[in-house]
């Protein structure tokens, strides 16, 4: 007779399996670990390719021996070189304000963990600088718009669909709060992580503009980055129109027929149901919005 395991056995079987755990469980992270820093390493490939890249049509980055100069990830998307991509780590983009470098090593550098490329007879190193040591930070500048409230979320502006958008001024400040005259900045605008020209107010959805100004300090490039959230929203139902008709023939017909729906978004889909009792049949039209706004009618048909 199989009167099961002792409680004994059970604990026995318990402890096996978490020693199985413990022993395979740094394996495991391990292999996660590396999965996501070679994906990472992927990408900061693809970041300092497109540098290169976009030096190669702007010589001026290609300075003299042992010189840097310096361009951000938003100035290498705004001008079309690079897509914003994710950092696999945070699961976020990296940030626009990333500063990368462009200097001029010479002719021997043989340093292999560094992305260097010839061009004529130099090799130049290119690299994403370093920007969390605090004397970094406490030099970047400070961005704000102008007429604007800044939320704990950042700024935020909401628009009705077909709304009119105006564009805000940037003031760039430094760590003295002065503000700085000049300085560079670039503008990139997001709709659903592609890059646009404009706020179209048109449909809803959210738009994000992401500016990085850039200002030197005794030669030394500090930069910082703000995002503006436009978001456009649709409260409006659609209009929903019903022919005249309130007689039929036949129950044998097309319910659609003369059924039409037009709304602000350009997006409109129309369902209905129907009941019957005797010789009257009621039917219930929804028109639904990308948005999820609706208007609902309903229409009585008398059999004849």
């Amino acid at each position: 007779m199989n009167k099961g395991f002792t409680l004994i056995e059970l604990l026995g079987v318990v402890a096996l399996l978490f020693i199985i755990y413990m022993l395979i469980m740094p394996a495991i992270n391990k292999v996660i670990s590396a999965g996501e820093k070679t994906v990472k390493d992927i990408q900061i490939d693809r970041i300092l390719s497109a540098t290169y890249d976009y030096s190669l049509n702007n010589l001026s980055l290609l300075s003299e021996k042992y010189q840097k100069n310096y361009i951000t990830i938003s100035e290498l998307i705004f001008n079309g070189y690079l897509d914003p991509i994710i950092d696999p780590k945070t699961n976020k983009q990296f940030p626009y304000d990333y500063l990368i470098s462009i200097e001029n090593v010479g002719s021997k550098y043989k340093n292999k963990n560094s992305y260097a490329k010839k061009v004529g007879d130099y090799l130049y190193k290119i690299e994403i600088e370093r920007m969390d040591a605090s004397d970094y930070i406490s030099k970047k500048p400070q961005l704000y718009l102008e007429d604007m409230i800044k939320t704990d979320n950042g700024y935020i502006t909401e628009l009705d669909v077909n709304g009119v958008f105006v564009d805000a001024n940037l003031h760039v400040y430094d760590e003295d709060n002065v503000e700085i005259t000049n300085p560079k900045v670039f503008k990139t605008i997001l709709y659903k992580d592609n890059v646009v020209d404009t706020v179209d107010t048109s449909r809803p959805g959210i738009y994000k503009i992401n500016y990085v100004a850039i200002y030197e300090v005794e030669g030394n490039p500090y930069a910082n980055s703000l995002i503006w959230n436009i978001i456009i929203t649709d409260n409006e139902p659609p209009t929903l129109t019903l022919p005249n008709n309130s007689h039929i023939y036949s129950y044998d017909f097309d319910p659609m027929e003369g059924v039409s729906c037009i709304d602000n978004s350009g997006y409109c889909e129309i369902k209905y149901k129907y009941t019957t009792n005797g010789g009257v049949r009621v039917y219930t039209y929804t028109a639904t919005d990308e948005s999820g706004n609706k208007t609902t009618k309903q229409k009585t048909l008398r059999l004849d």
